[in-house]
Order: structure tokens, then C-alpha cells, then sequence
């Protein structure tokens, strides 16, 4: 689907990031269906030539000041908060910080890897990524450059 048919699609404006290399260009859309009643919001995928990653949907925000000052604690397996995503808890990544997108709080980590994954046993190298929420909005950029610059990146998205 191009860019154009995704905008006409989502009920929300699809932001692009304009720090970019140079020549880096969308090479492929994906919207997750929104006529299926688990899906129902609609969330927008879009795939640069540099291999760079932007996400956004609508999207709950994490709980406050508890979400994020736990995760600033060494990670270990448990206690978990309620609703944590568990993935977040891979012993081989690298910790999650907490982050500011353009004065909105977030969670970032550096690119890591290769590692073997959990249920494939392919060895795999993770990007760095950053994610974080503004209005109901949840987005996401990861790319394989360091954090500080794909923070960058995040604040570019207009």
C-alpha cells in the first residue's frame, strides 16, 4: 500500500521524520487491519531503504511515574508491574532508559545483539529502538544507529 492510501485509511495524520540520511525513502507501508474487531485501531508501519522503522497508533499511555522509575532499577525477571510487557525483559538487551521525545516521556535502548532468539535458535541482531506516547498516541522508531541518534530521528517526526 503506498503512503498516500494509508493516510486515506487511518484516522490520524501519519508523521514522517525528516532527519534522515540522505536518499533514505519509504520502501514499504503496512497498516494493521482495522475491520476485525481485535484490531480495531488502526496502526501504521512505515520501512525505510536504511532499514530505519517508524510506528504509530493509537495507543494507551504507560502507567506515570511508577512505569518509569522502575524502569530505571536494575531488570531482573520479576517483580514485573502490572501490564509490563515481558518482552522488555530479554537479559540479553541492553536496559531501557527513560527518554524524552520533544518534551514527551518515553523508553529507549541502545541496538544489541547478534543473540539467539527465545524460539527459533536464529542468531539475530536487535536494533536500537525508542518508543513513547503523546495524546492517546503511541510511537516508535528503531534503526541500527546509536540511541542518541535515533533519538534524533524521533524528534524529527513532524
Amino acid at each position: 500500500m503506498s503512503l498516500e492510501e494509508a493516510e486515506r485509511r487511518v484516522d490520524f495524520r501519519i508523521l514522517l521524520p525528516t532527519r534522515l540520511s540522505e536518499g533514505d525513502t519509504v520502501t514499504r507501508v503496512r497498516l494493521l487491519r482495522t475491520d476485525t474487531p481485535r484490531h480495531h485501531r488502526p496502526a501504521v508501519w512505515l520501512f525505510y531503504s536504511s532499514g530505519l522503522i517508524t510506528r504509530q497508533n493509537w495507543a494507551a499511555a504507560p502507567p506515570e511515574a511508577a512505569y518509569f522509575e522502575w524502569l530505571k532499577q536494575p531488570r531482573t525477571p520479576t517483580p514485573v508491574p502490572p501490564g509490563f510487557n515481558y518482552k522488555l525483559l530479554n537479559p540479553d538487551a541492553p536496559p531501557w532508559l527513560v527518554v524524552e521525545v520533544n518534551g514527551a516521556y518515553g523508553i529507549g535502548h541502545e541496538g544489541y545483539g547478534p543473540v539467539r532468539k527465545t524460539f527459533s535458535s536464529e542468531m539475530v541482531r536487535y536494533p536500537a529502538s525508542v518508543v513513547w506516547w503523546v495524546d492517546g498516541m503511541g510511537y516508535s522508531v528503531q534503526g541500527d544507529m546509536p540511541l542518541e541518534e535515533l533519538l534524533r530521528v524521533a524528534e524529527s517526526m513532524r
